[in-house]
């Protein structure tokens, strides 16, 4: 017969036991698996920034979703390491947009560098009544179509058309000079190694812009297509990369 002292010690076991052993094994799940959902719940991020292969510090990148359908970004660069005894301008980039239809239709997109000696700020704001693109940069408005994207925004209407399925895109991206087309394809399939670990991607490349820049991205599947890392190629050959450094939530 057993007493209700040694009933309540074997149920106390086995629950320390149970949820012990999930704890294990919510541990040894990839952290892609953990954060998956991640344009559902809105996401921060830490990427590496590197200028040909100089390290130049850390960009924390945000997303953040309301259920009116309401998107914002921000960015924020920050100089690290021995550059930062040399530079110490901070970029701040946002964005708002609005999501119809499983796309995002930028509103206003701010640049602002402050921190060095020149302080710089300038705004793209979209027309879509009358189909005009504002920048402040150069005082002029740019003709735009329906669907055009912004340099920051356009990563993550490449993660949802990838959750649609679709592998190759086609953006025409306003900057603060001007609208530039990018087409977009998947390549291959690629390892990216970071300080969290081995993550399998899948790399997509823009072909080269009218203005010589070309974009490669390596996205994992298992975190809605995040950018695992991101490379810029400039037309004067300068190379930007940005490559996963922390998951912040």
């Amino acid at each position: 017969m057993f007493s209700i002292d040694s009933v309540k010690t074997n149920y106390n076991f086995y629950m320390f036991r149970h949820t012990h052993i999930l704890l294990i094994l919510f541990l040894l799940l990839p952290i892609s698996v953990v954060r998956a959902g991640l344009l559902d719940k809105g996401y921060t991020v830490e990427y590496e920034v590197s200028k040909n292969e100089m390290y130049l510090g850390i960009a924390i990148r945000s997303m953040m979703r309301d259920t009116n359908g309401n998107v914002d970004l921000k960015s924020h660069t920050i100089p690290k390491g021995v550059v930062s005894l040399f530079v110490s301008d901070q970029v701040i980039e946002t964005s708002h947009l609005t999501i119809k239809q499983n796309l995002l239709v930028p509103q206003v997109y701010t640049y602002h560098q402050t921190g060095g000696k020149e302080e710089k700020f300038y705004k793209l704001e979209f027309d879509w009544k009358n189909n005009q693109l504002l920048s402040t940069y150069d005082n002029k408005n740019h003709s735009i179509k329906p669907g055009t994207q912004e340099l920051f925004g356009f990563q993550v209407q490449l993660m949802m058309d990838l959750l649609r399925g679709k592998k190759s895109v086609t953006y025409d991206i306003a900057s603060r000079k001007g609208v530039e087309t990018y087409k977009i394809k998947i390549t291959g399939q690629e390892e990216v190694e970071t300080d969290l670990g081995k993550y399998m991607t899948i790399k997509l490349e823009s072909d080269v812009t009218s203005k010589g820049r070309k974009y490669i991205f390596w996205c994992d599947k298992n975190m809605s297509y995040l950018p695992v890392k991101v490379q810029r190629i400039e037309s004067d050959g300068d190379e930007i990369v940005l490559l996963l450094n922390k998951l912040i939530r």
